[in-house]
């Protein structure tokens, strides 16, 4: 995944957004939470979070703070799911569908779940999807 190693800027919570074939699209509704032993990101480029044209709902064990990791991981349970330009991608444990793996960068910025995620998801025909948002992560 050489050609997706770019985890992208940081650029601030005003603006959080996904980016294929170098056009930025902004997040306009960002969800993050835990549920039990795992962080789960939904985000949106709907102002409503529907699943359209252009989200990433990634899934992916708490443990994982501070770190970079690449998905697939080799234990853990992990979750993709997404679409960009009518193209869906989606993948856990069990296997993948139209995406080859992705890095990730998760950084917990303090107490409360403050945190900064990047991600970078190299599709089939090796153009990436990259992202960055920076929320809050709910039951941290």
């Amino acid at each position: 995944m050489a050609s997706c190693d770019n985890l992208g800027e940081n650029i601030g919570s005003d603006n959080n957004y996904l980016s294929f074939d170098g056009k930025k699209t902004s997040i306009r509704y960002g969800k993050s939470f835990r549920t039990g032993d795992s962080f789960t990101f939904q985000l949106y480029t709907d102002s409503q979070g529907a699943a359209g044209d252009n989200f990433m709902e990634l899934t992916f064990p708490a443990t994982l703070t501070d770190t970079i990791f690449t998905i697939p991981l080799a234990q853990g349970e992990w979750q993709v799911n997404g679409a960009v330009n009518g193209m869906t991608y989606s993948g856990n444990s069990s296997g993948r569908t139209a995406f080859q793996s992705a890095n990730v960068q998760i950084k917990v910025l303090d107490g409360t779940g403050i945190s900064d995620l990047k991600i970078s998801l190299a599709l089939p025909d090796n153009r990436c999807v990259t992202g960055f948002y920076k929320g809050t992560i709910n039951g941290f």
